[in-house]
């Protein structure tokens, strides 16, 4: 966890438990662009909800990196930064923030919706992977379902991609549950890009939480499109304060090796296997 101080730009305001989720981004990134730096050709950071870069911890005085400028400070800098968000002034901030600490790197930013910016995206991995052999590490980290369509993580899955994904189970799904199971409610067939996870709802009620339902039937859906299944081992589950869980964090690559270095994240090592190409 990198903590810093008050520079006066835009911040946002993030739970305590948050810095568990810092922390294995921090360890993934550096072991991701660590290891693939010399086996690839290009590596690319793409962070999906990218926010401004600094966020206060609720109710202290304290200020942390939150994951663009996490990525941006890995000690082998990835070759490209893909940075997006809905609003343009955390990403005006973000900037700010990096061209101050990291003019190094080479980032791009793109604001508004990103479900519908996937074309953007697409086209700038396809100007790195021209001629070469380009690997991305995607952090998709939404506030609710309704930021999140699977279909943007399936466009973008047509280059070799990495994701590492926030599914807001408990905060968002199981909460808001009696939302979103009306009839007249698409939000979840969008975040799981099917409507067929109704009927599968109707054989699992009784035995699963609402929120659990979506993380496997997540999970199922990300397994289908050719994605390793997520073992319980793999998830991470976040609680707050009062052990209330909230949200877990789940990882997907059709890399066996990419899992290795997720649970050697999960276990806060830096072991150096190869993902080969």
């Amino acid at each position: 966890m990198k903590f810093v101080e008050d520079d006066g730009l835009l911040m946002g305001n993030i739970g305590s438990w948050a810095e568990r989720k810092y922390d294995l981004i921090e360890q993934y990134a550096n072991m991701f662009s660590t290891s693939m730096k010399s086996k690839w050709d290009k590596i690319v950071y793409l962070d999906l909800f990218s926010s401004s870069g600094y966020g206060r911890i609720k109710d202290t005085d304290r200020i942390v990196m939150t994951s663009p400028l996490i990525a941006a400070s890995v000690r082998e800098k990835f070759d490209k930064y893909i940075f997006c968000d809905l609003k343009s002034e955390y990403l005006n901030d973000l900037n700010k923030r990096i061209i101050r600490d990291y003019p190094e790197i080479d980032a791009e930013y793109i604001s508004g919706d990103v479900n519908y910016n996937t074309g953007i995206i697409l086209d700038i991995i396809s100007t790195i992977t021209r001629g070469r052999f380009s690997l991305t590490f995607c952090l998709a980290d939404p506030f609710k379902i309704d930021n999140l369509s699977l279909q943007t993580l399936l466009e973008l899955s047509k280059y070799k991609i990495d994701f590492l994904v926030l599914i807001p189970s408990y905060m968002d799904a199981h909460r808001n549950e009696k939302y979103y199971i009306k009839e007249e409610s698409a939000l979840v067939s969008k975040f799981l890009n099917t409507d067929s996870w109704r009927d599968a709802w109707e054989k699992s009620k009784m035995n699963m939480k609402f929120g659990k339902f979506v993380v496997d039937f997540f999970n199922s859906q990300m397994e289908s499109a050719g994605y390793l299944p997520m073992l319980n081992s793999e998830y991470v589950l976040i609680r707050n304060t009062k052990n209330t869980p909230i949200y877990y964090l789940a990882f997907y690559s059709k890399h066996p090796l990419a899992k290795k270095f997720w649970k050697n994240a999960l276990h806060g090592t830096s072991g150096q296997q190869e993902l080969f190409k």
